[in-house]
């Protein structure tokens, strides 16, 4: 009977470290997981900030390149006015009407 009763204590005691054990590699699972989601959060906000900068670059890229437009335009309309002011007799309408289209132009890119 006494052997019995020891042989039931051992099985509960090895149990007993086995529910301890499982316990803390749970305890040890959870505390992992916690820290690789923050990482993959960390990584998903940093990409989206790296997305929102490139996005800013493009925006000041392209408004510095409709500004270069924009000058080059204007000297363009500056030259064929002086041109034309230059050589009036010259002139023929179509250099006239294109004169006449690059100021609409210009002036409409400028309204904007």
């Amino acid at each position: 009977m006494e052997l019995v009763q020891i042989f039931i204590l051992f099985l509960l005691a090895v149990a007993t470290i086995t529910l301890i054990v499982i316990s803390i590699k749970l305890t040890d699972l959870v505390a992992e997981s916690r820290t690789l989601r923050l990482s993959v959060q960390n990584i998903e906000a940093d990409e989206l900030f790296q997305q929102g900068h490139q996005n800013q670059q493009a925006r000041q890229t392209q408004q510095q390149r409709q500004e270069e437009i924009l000058l080059l335009l204007q000297d363009i309309a500056k030259h064929m006015s002086q041109r034309q002011t230059a050589e009036p007799q010259r002139s023929s309408s179509v250099e006239k009407t294109s004169t006449a289209s690059a100021t609409a132009t210009l002036s409409r890119i400028s309204s904007r």
